[in-house]
């Protein structure tokens, strides 16, 4: 059997190959050792370069970002520049209302932006209690009376507080809006507003002008009386309807007791961005 295997031509290929292996082992060595050190001289420099390259892409994302940020910040610094301003917001005024149990609330709030229409919501406060939520709204560059009336409290307050919270702005870009706005703010005139007292009452009576080329549906109209710069009392005045071309004269009175010939007010309450509230006469077409 031995003899057989030796006879076998596979065996005689294989001492080659270990006697070749063995001759040459030194040589295979050093091969090897080089091939690995230059295997791993390769791997560091593909890992500094990937390195390189990330430091250099983090310098750019840098550059990016700041680049970013900036553009960032002038828009914000736009949108600070073209936003509204404010409201500006008297201080609360508690007044006796109908009777000993109830008091009246104001305050004004003036819209000082001349393209932005406001919603506002507001709460009326004191030490005993405050009111429900009420909205107003106050248009551009317009004065707005913020009421609760009716209140019962166990006394007059003497002190009263608003809180009130922006609900809408809208920018107002239509120049037919803008438009009606100027036209309404210059063509509804109050006119002979005065106020007189007789037998423990006191009557405020004025007269509006409707010169606009709409007929106006139930406007109504706030009004205060004021001696001097502190309001006395406060009211709501309004009309079914005011024709254009017409003429209203509204009264409201008090039965009580106020200051002797206290300066009378007016603030028309007329949305002209409420389509319900005003019309063309004889059916005409409105155009928004």
């Amino acid at each position: 059997m031995v003899i057989q295997e030796y006879q076998d031509p596979r065996v005689g290929k294989y001492l080659r190959y270990g006697y070749w292996y063995l001759a040459h082992k030194g040589t295979i060595d050093r091969a090897t050792r080089l091939f690995l050190v230059l295997l791993v001289a390769v791997i560091w420099v593909l890992a500094m370069l990937q390195l390189y390259g990330f430091m250099q892409g983090t310098a750019g994302n840098d550059a990016l970002l700041r680049d970013w940020t900036g553009a960032q910040l002038a828009v914000e610094k736009l949108h600070s520049q073209n936003a509204p301003l404010p409201p500006a917001i008297s201080e609360a005024t508690a007044l006796l209302g109908r009777d000993d149990q109830t008091a009246d609330f104001m305050a004004w709030a003036e819209n000082p932006n001349s393209n932005w229409y406001l919603e506002v919501d507001y709460v009326f406060s004191w030490a005993d209690g405050q009111t429900l939520p009420d909205s107003a709204f106050v248009l551009p560059e317009s004065k707005a009376v913020l009421l609760a009336r009716g209140i019962t409290v166990n006394a007059l307050p003497a002190e009263a507080a608003i809180t009130v919270l922006p609900k809408k702005w809208q920018r107002l870009k239509d120049k037919k809006i803008l438009e009606r706005l100027a036209d309404f703010r210059a063509k509804i005139a109050v006119v002979e507003a005065q106020a007189s007292s007789a037998d423990g009452a006191t009557a405020a009576t004025f007269s509006v002008q409707n010169n606009t080329i709409y007929d106006l549906l139930t406007p109504r109209f706030a009004v205060v009386l004021l001696q001097a710069q502190t309001p006395v009392a406060v009211g709501l005045a309004e009309t079914d309807s005011l024709a254009s071309g017409a003429t209203a004269n509204l009264e409201l009175r008090w039965l009580q007791s106020l200051p002797l010939n206290p300066r009378v007010e007016v603030y028309p309450q007329i949305n002209v961005l409420d389509q319900t509230g005003f019309r063309l006469p004889a059916g005409g077409e409105t155009k928004f």
